[in-house]
């Protein structure tokens, strides 16, 4: 009977459900992945026990533009320091910017850096590759400790191959370390214009999922605002854009000379997507220095292709040290400001087709240990699901476009 009663319930409230309203997006229903429904129906039961909550709490919390008390003074101070010279107000990557690498930020505060077991995995697998494609240099997009040049270039020596290795490192404290712990053949900076143009394997290490992603909502850009401590989500007005050399318009962005055009990324009302347009950026920055011939390796988690594009947000960023790693909670993420470790997996589709705009042919992706023990020259034992990648592209036409499509994600 009880059942009966709460299902009765159920029904009656998504009925209820004002579809278009102007915080819940158009065809709501229908179209949630089942995480999200689950949470939706949990929201509905737990009104049992709490009949005050209404439907507008759960859209609050997954839709609306929030508003936040920021606990960590320091960084908050030095939030609204960067707000005040950037205008009064932040794109969410230049938030997320500070918030990790900043004086008072993550990295900063936190010694942890997320490392990975690259350093064991693919030593041998990248001397096999540089020898099998008559390369000698290598150009690694985030060193971090310098783990892997350091084993990688100990195994080069043994297979007796003469390797060089260019680490970059925009982390001043993991840059610091770098540099005063040299071993042969290394060498250590903070920016790809140290680079000299040369046919060489870059490699992005878990490295492009540390590059924040700017958020749109409502054919916007997403901004942040912090004064006297709080936060509050707004959207950038078209002063603020330019102020960036930046235009968006009909789910077009340009910046820096570029057009990254996500036209297809029809989203609903209040539907937020998460654009990579900085590792995107930093990919082009690279491709700028490599020779025709050159070599590209992508080590990374990706997100699964959504189903469909549905009415739920796209490209989420993750927080490494949270058991819920997809973190649509931004309400909770803003409040716990300093102590998240961000990343932002890419969507392994239009990444393939970017590098194919690139100029990138050959392009091949699987699961990141399939990979590495075939470059080793191993046998395949039994590799369980694999979420992380690795996409190896040869670079044959060096001519960048200024102009990009990205397709869906599925």
């Amino acid at each position: 009977m009880r059942l009966v009663l709460v299902a009765q319930w159920i029904e009656r409230d998504v009925a209820d459900v004002e579809v278009g309203s102007s915080t819940l997006p158009e065809d709501t229903l229908p179209h949630y992945k089942m995480r999200e429904l689950k949470d939706f129906f949990k929201f509905l039961s737990s009104r049992i026990l709490i009949p005050s909550r209404s439907i507008s709490d759960w859209e609050a919390k997954n839709f609306s533009l929030q508003k936040v008390k920021l606990p960590n003074n320091k960084l908050s101070k030095d939030l609204e320091k960067l707000c005040r010279e950037k205008g009064g107000v932040l794109t969410f990557g230049e938030f997320i910017s500070e918030e990790m690498f900043g004086k008072n930020g993550f990295y900063n505060t936190h010694g942890e850096f997320g490392k990975t077991p690259v350093d064991s995995l693919w030593p041998k697998a990248i001397v096999n590759f540089c020898k099998e494609n008559n390369l000698d240099s290598i150009v690694e997009v985030g060193s971090g400790d310098g783990a892997l040049a350091k084993e990688t270039l100990k195994m080069a020596r043994k297979m007796k191959l003469n390797l060089k290795w260019m680490g970059i490192e925009i982390n001043e404290v993991l840059l610091k370390k770098l540099q005063k712990n040299k071993f042969q053949n290394f060498f250590a900076a903070n920016s790809v214009q140290k680079l000299e143009s040369q046919k060489s394997l870059t490699i992005f290490p878990y490295s492009l999922d540390s590059m924040p992603s700017e958020m749109i909502i409502n054919n916007a850009i997403l901004g942040i605002k912090i004064k006297d401590g709080i936060l509050e989500e707004v959207l950038l007005s078209e002063k603020d854009l330019k102020q960036r050399d930046i235009r968006f318009k009909n789910n077009i962005f340009k910046a820096k000379n570029y057009v990254f055009d996500f036209s297809t990324w029809q989203l609903h009302k209040n539907q937020r997507a998460y654009l990579p347009i900085s590792g995107f950026l930093e990919i082009i920055n690279y491709v700028k220095k490599m020779d025709k011939n050159s070599k590209i390796l992508i080590i990374d988690e990706m997100k699964p292709a959504p189903k469909f594009i549905g009415n739920y947000h796209l490209g989420t960023p993750r927080i490494l040290n949270s058991m819920l790693r997809d973190y649509e909670n931004l309400e909770l993420a803003y409040k716990n400001t300093g102590d998240n470790l961000w990343y932002f997996p890419m969507y392994i589709k239009p990444l393939m087709e970017f590098l194919k705009q690139l100029g990138f042919t050959d392009i091949a992706s699987d699961g990141e240990v399939k990979t590495a023990t075939l470059l080793k020259g191993e046998e395949l034992g039994q590799i369980g699901p694999d979420s992380c990648r690795a996409v190896i592209a040869n670079l044959s036409n060096k001519t960048v476009k200024s102009s990009f499509k990205i397709p869906l994600p599925f």
